[in-house]
């Protein structure tokens, strides 16, 4: 499974309407990703109770940045940029001024959601999401999607 799109058709039917559920994995199951994040190996060894995931790209860094779409209905501003850099071509500073073209964007989301450490009735180390409580609703799907998308990431 590469990436959850519509978490949607992985919730409805299978959680019924305000039950309980978490999200998680297995430490068995580590990515090279989380393998290489220090925090998880922290909240593996004890050090820490929780880690709010972050990251450079993806699902990641939206975890704590927030995402950020186009405010509906659509609309552009323009905005001025002074530009200036050297032509190895010319031997000399080229400077000018340009306008750019750019979407109003509005933050979608921003959870922040964090990683706890649990065991399993087996003695598995597993690494979950708070308690998410279904609703049918958009909202409660963006914050699943994400949890689920991040534990793709970091746990296969």
């Amino acid at each position: 499974m590469n990436r959850v799109l519509n978490p949607s058709k992985y919730l409805r039917g299978i959680v019924k309407e305000n039950q309980k559920y978490y999200i998680g994995f297995g430490v068995k199951d580590l990515t090279n990703l989380a393998k290489s994040y220090p925090p998880i190996n922290d909240l593996i060894n004890g050090k820490r109770s929780t880690i709010v995931v972050s990251g450079k790209k993806g699902v990641l860094k939206e975890n704590t940045e927030g995402k950020w779409v186009r405010k509906q209905p659509e609309s552009k501003h323009y905005e001025w940029k002074h530009i200036e850099y050297y032509s190895k071509k010319f031997e000399k500073t080229i400077e000018y001024d340009r306008e750019f073209e750019k979407w109003i964007k509005v933050i979608l989301h921003q959870y922040n959601l964090e990683l706890e450490l649990a065991k399993s009735p087996q003695n598995e180390i597993i690494l979950h999401f708070p308690q998410f409580q279904f609703k049918d609703a958009e909202d409660h799907y963006l914050i699943a999607g994400a949890a689920m998308n991040i534990a793709i990431l970091l746990g296969s």
